[in-house]
């Protein structure tokens, strides 16, 4: 599974790609579903299947002052998601002024 640190680091052009989007710091059997139907759409439509991950986890940068605690670390969400099938993992740097993107701007210029 490829890594890539953060949107920027992506190489273009890419003729499209399916992607998942979320915290995924635990994989319950919804997350494993996602993660799979992510995978198979990538196959039938001859794309790569890519999950889009943020860190630090949004709650620790938007309720910074309160206790939390990651079910998954970095290293166990890799394992997991090369074991779905996964064939990269983005890790987007979560920042305030990352939190503050309309989601036409996130749609527009990230995705």
């Amino acid at each position: 599974m490829q890594l890539i640190q953060g949107l920027e680091a992506i190489e273009y052009p890419q003729k499209g790609s399916v992607v998942t989007i979320g915290n995924f710091d635990g994989f319950h059997l919804g997350h494993r579903q996602l993660v799979q139907k992510t995978v198979q759409e990538g196959r039938i439509l001859g794309l790569k299947s890519i999950v889009l991950t943020f860190f630090p986890h949004p709650m620790q940068v938007l309720k910074s002052q309160e206790t939390f605690f990651r079910l998954f670390d970095e290293e166990d969400q890799v394992h997991v998601l090369t074991d779905l099938g996964i064939e990269a993992l983005v890790i987007q740097p979560f920042t305030i002024d990352f939190s503050k993107l309309s989601p036409q701007v996130f749609i527009r210029d990230y995705l």
